[in-house]
């Protein structure tokens, strides 16, 4: 009888053993799926906005307002669902004027997953540079690169040219050149 119920006893350690492992792995899967579904959307967004034509083509047209909503092409738009994501929002946001009629600004787009639980983050926000010049109205009329080359080595991108004054600790000043901030 004691021989009976220390197997018995074994084998439920060994069968909740395995069956915390199944959920996990359960979890785990449903974490990538959703992380591919948050990486297919960054993909398709710098798709159509990363080369300065097709930037241009999508966005031309478009107010550039702070909080100006925005729909892109392939269900990218507020109440559409892309893949497993329902979109909330496509804006403008941040947007910093960089002379005459060049901006600079952050395209957000906001949404959440679904099917996730509560106790998942099923919120996501993704944010991707913008470069572009508007009319005398204020609607997007041509993209440019924004030179990620640029930013991956420092530097800030200045309507037409790198620059990595700010990186070096200076101050970018209006003609262009670089003030070195005295150190303390």
């Amino acid at each position: 009888m004691i021989e009976l119920l220390v197997s018995v006893g074994l084998g439920s350690i060994v069968l909740l053993t395995v069956l915390t492992i199944h959920q996990r792995m359960f979890k785990s899967q449903v974490t990538a799926i959703n992380n591919m579904g948050i990486t297919e959307l960054r993909y398709e967004v710098s798709g159509l906005i990363s080369k300065a034509d097709h930037c241009s083509n999508v966005l031309r047209g478009v107010s550039s307002n702070e909080g100006a909503a925005i729909t892109l092409p392939g269900n990218i738009a507020a109440g559409k669902i892309f893949g497993k994501i329902q979109i909330a929002t496509v804006r403008l946001t941040k947007i910093q004027d960089l002379g005459g009629t060049q901006r600079r600004a952050q395209l957000e787009i906001q949404g959440r997953l679904i099917g996730a639980n509560q106790k998942e983050n099923s919120k996501i926000v993704e944010t991707f540079s913008l470069y572009y010049s508007v009319t005398d109205t204020n609607s997007i009329v041509s993209c440019r690169d924004s030179g990620p080359v640029c930013s991956d080595m420092g530097g800030t991108w200045i309507v037409d040219h790198c620059d990595f004054c700010e990186s070096l600790g200076g101050t970018l000043k209006s003609d262009g050149s670089c003030a070195k901030t005295p150190s303390t």
